[in-house]
C-alpha cells in the first residue's frame, strides 16, 4: 500500500468522478452537435431505399403557413426563416438552382431547413415557432429534444457552415435530398460564452439523406439518415 495518495476505494472514486465528468462533457457536446452537423438523427439505415415512417399530418396552429403565428391567449410570434443562417453563423451554399422548378422548390425548402437549424443551434429554443415551418414529426420532435438539451446546458454553436445539396427525387408530395455540411469552422460555446475545447464526437463533415413532404403548401423535413462522406460531391 502506497503512502501519501488515494488508496483502495478512494482512488476508484476519484477515477470514477473524473470519468463521469468527461462523459458529461462529451454528452453535452453531442447533444448540441445534433443541430450543428446537419441535425443527423438517424431514422433508418443510410442506404435504405424506403422512406422512414412519418407521423400523421400536423394540425397544430402555425404548422402550415409562414409569417406570424398566434397561440391561444398569447401575443403573436414572428416566424424567422433563413437560408443563410446568421451573421455570426453564416451558411455558405455551393449550389445553383437547375431548370426543374419542382426540384428548385424542394432545394429552397431544404436550404431554409438548414439555415434555420443553424440559427437555432446558435440560440437554442425548442419552442421557436419556425420549427413547425421547416420540419414534421418524427424529425420535429428530435429537433426539439436536441434544442432543449442545448438550452439546458447553456451551450451555443457558432461559426461558418459550407453546404452543398442535391435533390435526388421528387414524386408527388414526397422528395429526397442529399445534403453535405462542412462545419470545420464551428465552435461550441459554454454558459460563460467561452469556447469549449473540441470534443471528438464526430468529424466536421456531415452528409445526410433528408426525406421531405409537402405540408400546407411548404416542403418540410420529416426524417434524416446519415450517409458516408463519399456521397458528398463537391
Amino acid at each position: 500500500m502506497s503512502v501519501g495518495g488515494p488508496t483502495g476505494s478512494a482512488a476508484d472514486d476519484v477515477r470514477l468522478r473524473r470519468r463521469l465528468v468527461r462523459m458529461a462533457r462529451i454528452s453535452a457536446a453531442a447533444a448540441v452537435a445534433v443541430p450543428l452537423a446537419g441535425l443527423l438523427v438517424v431514422a433508418r439505415g443510410p442506404e435504405s431505399a424506403v422512406a422512414p415512417a412519418e407521423a400523421a399530418p400536423s394540425t397544430s396552429p402555425g404548422s402550415s403557413s409562414p409569417g406570424t403565428v398566434r397561440s391561444p391567449n398569447s401575443t403573436p410570434q414572428r416566424v424567422v426563416l433563413s437560408e443563410g443562417g446568421t451573421l455570426s453563423s453564416p451558411v455558405v451554399w455551393r449550389v445553383r438552382p437547375g431548370a426543374d422548378r419542382s426540384k428548385n422548390a424542394v432545394l429552397a425548402a431544404y436550404k431554409t431547413y438548414v439555415g434555420t437549424s443553424v440559427r437555432l443551434a446558435e440560440q437554442p429554443d425548442p419552442d421557436d415557432v419556425a420549427l413547425t415551418q421547416i420540419a414534421l414529426d418524427p424529425q420535429l420532435g428530435r429537433l426539439r429534444r436536441a434544442l432543449t438539451a442545448s438550452a439546458t446546458a447553456g451551450q451555443s454553436l457558432r461559426g461558418r457552415v459550407v453546404a452543398v445539396a442535391r435533390v435526388e427525387a421528387v414524386r408527388g408530395g414526397r422528395a429526397v435530398v442529399v445534403g453535405c455540411l462542412d462545419a470545420e469552422a464551428r465552435r461550441l460555446y459554454g454558459p460563460d460564452d467561452r469556447a469549449v475545447p473540441r470534443q471528438r464526437v464526430r468529424g466536421p463533415l456531415s452528409v445526410s439523406m433528408a426525406w421531405m413532404r409537402q405540408d400546407g403548401g411548404r416542403w418540410k423535413v420529416y426524417a434524416l439518415a446519415a450517409l458516408p462522406a463519399s456521397r458528398c460531391h463537391r
